[in-house]
């Protein structure tokens, strides 16, 4: 796998999990959405009289929490939330009501202190809940179609920061003709998605908050390296935010000629997410390829050869290699902004066997994206060959 500008990850398929019906004739359609249109009116006159508004056919809104001095999120803007996604079932008597919790990722204080805690609820085996802390709040960008369902992507449009409000939305804003069994959703399932915005990015707001993403990695990683007598030194920070840190400089005799643009490389790599615990999405490696359950038979693991600075790949890569030399061991810390930013890659998570049974259903939200926008990432390489150009 060629970790280039543009790629396809191996992914493995929700099988029996997540199904698509056919698509229903447009009489059928229209009629469904007036029908699930009046009763989520009933619903809201029930549950709000008359404290809600109606800004669609089959799209509701109550105002939990009000701001009126907040910032308003517009469309393109980088936002940080916390939700609760939550089902509208029909009861005995056909009408609607509330029902059970879909995932949340809430601020809420433990142990004296504000964290980030995740809950999100799955079918497999019976109901149960998976409670997880996370570092961030979700991020993404308004209309930019990378959260699912895909509503959050333009109902928080017109939001103010730190204004919470609870939308009510029929099937055809939600999952669609989709149903989930494992997180027992079904085709044309209406929703409530409570938002509250966080916080609403200006460009040095989300730089600062991506910096401080990777400190805290990094944090993590020099426990564990000082831990196992290992040296972690950091050799720059580049122009874009990448952070360089060696494990054997002092091991490296020949320091005189350091990687140059346009030189050609060889590097031996494993990727790693931030979230999941640092979970390996990909490798050059077989042997890790095979432990991370990533092992593909058709695929021949060996060094990745590239130009260096010609923008054939990622740009945290490109500015990071002039920094090393040849056999340098070497782990970087990539920001969003300097990776692939707001566009998703891959498909579906692959969970090893060992960390499955924590990891494999802790977001319902985000289904389907192994690399999600504004996803900071995290390489450990070896510098195995290098052919600098002639002078």
């Amino acid at each position: 796998m060629r970790f280039l500008k543009q790629f396809a990850f191996l992914f493995v398929m929700a099988s029996g999990l997540l199904s698509c019906s056919e698509n229903p004739r447009p009489d059928e359609t229209t009629e469904r959405n007036r029908e699930q249109d009046t009763k989520m009116g009933l619903l809201m006159e029930t549950l709000y009289e008359d404290d809600f508004t109606r800004f669609g056919e089959g799209l509701y809104k109550h105002t939990e929490v009000a701001n009126e001095s907040g910032g308003t999120v517009a469309s393109g803007e980088l936002v940080a939330v916390y939700y609760e996604l939550w089902t509208i079932e029909e009861n005995e008597a056909g009408q609607y009501e509330e029902g059970h919790l879909i995932e949340k990722l809430v601020q809420t204080e433990v142990d004296g202190r504000m964290k980030n805690i995740k809950t999100s609820v799955v079918f497999s085996e019976g109901e149960r809940e998976i409670v997880k802390e996370e570092d961030d709040p979700l991020i993404f960008q308004v209309g930019s179609g990378n959260t699912f369902p895909l509503t959050f992507n333009y109902i928080a449009d017109n939001m103010r920061e730190n204004e919470e409000v609870s939308f009510y939305l029929t099937g055809q804003y939600g999952y669609g003709t989709y149903s989930y069994h494992k997180i027992g959703v079904t085709r044309w399932q209406p929703l409530k998605l409570k938002i509250r915005v966080a916080e609403l990015f200006d460009e040095e707001g989300f730089e600062k908050f991506e910096e401080n993403r990777i400190l805290r990695e990094i944090d993590r990683d020099r426990a564990y390296y000082e831990e196992n007598f290992l040296e972690f030194t950091e050799v720059s920070i580049t122009e874009n935010g990448t952070h360089v840190y060696t494990l054997n400089r002092d091991t490296i005799r020949n320091q005189e000629d350091t990687i140059q643009r346009k030189a050609k490389v060889d590097i031996d790599y494993t990727g790693r997410l931030f979230r999941f615990d640092s979970l390996v999405f990909d490798t050059s490696i077989e042997d890790t390829a095979r432990t991370w359950d990533l092992y593909s038979a058709g695929r021949t693991y060996e060094p990745f050869n590239f130009e260096v600075g010609v923008g054939s790949v990622i740009t945290g890569w490109d500015e990071a290699m002039v920094e090393l030399f040849k056999y340098e061991l070497a782990v970087l810390y990539i920001p969003s902004t300097s990776s692939y930013g707001g566009t998703a890659q891959g498909g579906r998570l692959v969970i090893p066997e060992f960390l499955r049974e924590d990891l494999e259903n802790n977001s319902n939200i985000t289904i389907g994206n192994l690399i999600k926008p504004w996803d900071p990432l995290k390489f450990s390489i070896e510098v195995v060959e290098v052919d600098n150009p002639e002078e």
